[in-house]
């Protein structure tokens, strides 16, 4: 090999070993930047604001299937007659359930 060759390959390899050296560093050093940090900064809020609004949303929810419940609950009282005494009750809960096809035969 002539010496041109041999300057120019040993100044290609000093060229890849620092380039190799600058990339690990930047590897190594990648959140410890300005912009980095700013921008994490930045994700952690909206991941608060996110869950935040989740807990909302499901406390809303929560509520408007308690109040539709409740609702269901007052319609289906005000609609159904009420049995005057517990042994009127008894009786229509049997022939609902004779009806029904679980009565006991006898």
């Amino acid at each position: 090999m002539s010496v041109d060759a041999l300057i120019s390959l040993t100044g290609a390899l000093i060229a890849l070993t620092l380039s190799i050296v600058s990339l690990v560093i930047h590897y190594v050093r990648r959140t410890e930047t300005p912009e980095y940090s700013a921008l994490s900064s930045q994700i952690r809020g909206l991941e608060a604001e996110l869950i935040d609004l989740v807990d909302k949303v499901k406390h809303w929810r929560n509520r408007d299937n308690v109040r539709r419940a409740r609702q269901g609950a007052e319609e289906k009282a005000a609609s159904a007659p009420e049995a005057q005494t517990p042994d009127d009750y008894k009786t229509a809960l049997r022939r609902r359930a004779t009806a029904a096809g679980l009565g006991l035969a006898k």
